[in-house]
């Protein structure tokens, strides 16, 4: 008998979903279906509404007014996704979290094979599956998976029966701060215990990446499923994919500076190593330097372009094509003035 046909004996729910909303009145209704959609039956929804001003809290406590059992819907000043879902934590009170974004949508058993594993693997905490980028309007996708070359050569124990893979990997944390670690909030199960002893960083953006950082330099044991889960849609409303050819220079700039305070933010936690430590610096004035500043110097942003560019030599002192090309940019700008 699968999980979903146990659920006709026993209806307690098992796991919280956690859905952040900030004027996200149009995306909501589909959101809700989706949820009520799942194969997977024991759940309970709270949404957090982050200062919406639009029509979401009507919205919303209709739906808890008409499933009082299942729903339940609280309001908070905007303090961003990170506060949002970190108050919803107290509310919580089953044996799994998962975490649901209001203009995502998850594949129908997402809770089931993730409630799955769990059962049979119960030295697990945290699940998750593949993410794939669709465009809203006409539903396309954009990308095969987030699920890249590098992140599937990490070491895994495989469950032939469940197509379960187990992350043993003894450098997976030392991986994600210097690639891509394809764990998201809205594509993932966690035991509710995880958030224990770990917050939710108040940060607008990256503050899921930072904390599953945090979650594997602590030894938390994570598994996947290569198929995909969640589905992710791309419109001009998205706040952790910004497309720089729909906003202004500034408003990206303010993304790429949350962004590097949420990952240096991890230097006042007791939870990386030395060698993690020194890792953390050097993969984000990496980042800083060559995905940030140098792009600034193309799109003709000298002032920030190389205010960066020192913030990153700081980070990574000792990298010597750094300083390189901080100087040719600074004897180029000059000649051009």
């Amino acid at each position: 008998m699968n999980i979903a046909s146990q659920q006709e004996k026993d209806d307690t729910s098992r796991v919280t979903i956690i859905l952040p909303t900030y004027n996200r009145q149009k995306f909501l209704p589909n959101a809700i279906q989706c949820i009520r959609s799942q194969s997977y039956k024991q759940w309970k929804l709270i949404i957090i509404d982050d200062g919406s001003t639009d029509g979401t809290q009507a919205l919303a406590e209709n739906y808890q007014r008409q499933n009082l059992n299942k729903i339940q819907y609280f309001k908070q000043e905007n303090q961003g996704p990170g506060v949002a879902r970190q108050n919803a934590l107290k509310y919580v009170d089953t044996k799994y979290v998962a975490f649901f974004d209001s203009d995502d949508l998850w594949v129908q058993n997402h809770l089931e094979k993730c409630i799955s594993a769990f059962e049979i693997h119960n030295d697990l905490d945290v699940v998750f599956g593949a993410m794939q980028k669709i465009n809203y309007e006409d539903q396309i996708p954009i990308n095969k998976t987030n699920f890249n070359e590098d992140f599937l050569n990490l070491s895994i124990d495989y469950d032939e029966k469940l197509n379960l893979n187990k992350i043993t990997d003894s450098n997976v944390a030392a991986f994600a701060m210097q690639s891509y670690f394809p764990c998201t909030f809205p594509g993932s199960v966690f035991k509710s215990e995880v958030f224990d002893a770990n917050k939710i960083p108040p940060f607008n953006v990256a503050e899921d990446l930072v904390f599953i950082i945090r979650l594997l330099a602590q030894g938390f044991k994570f598994a996947y499923y290569n198929n995909i889960h969640l589905l992710y849609q791309v419109h001009n409303q998205n706040t952790s994919i910004p497309a720089p050819e729909n906003i202004k220079i500034q408003k990206l700039i303010r993304h790429w500076e949350q962004h590097f305070d949420a990952f240096l933010s991890l230097q006042k936690e007791n939870v990386l190593t030395p060698e993690l430590m020194k890792l953390l610096k050097k993969s984000v004035a990496k980042k800083m330097f060559w995905e940030f500043s140098y792009n600034m110097i193309l799109e003709n942003d000298p002032e920030n372009a190389f205010r960066f560019f020192r913030k990153a030599i700081g980070l990574d002192p000792l990298n010597l094509s750094f300083r390189k090309t901080y100087l040719m940019s600074k004897l180029k700008h000059r000649f051009r003035k």
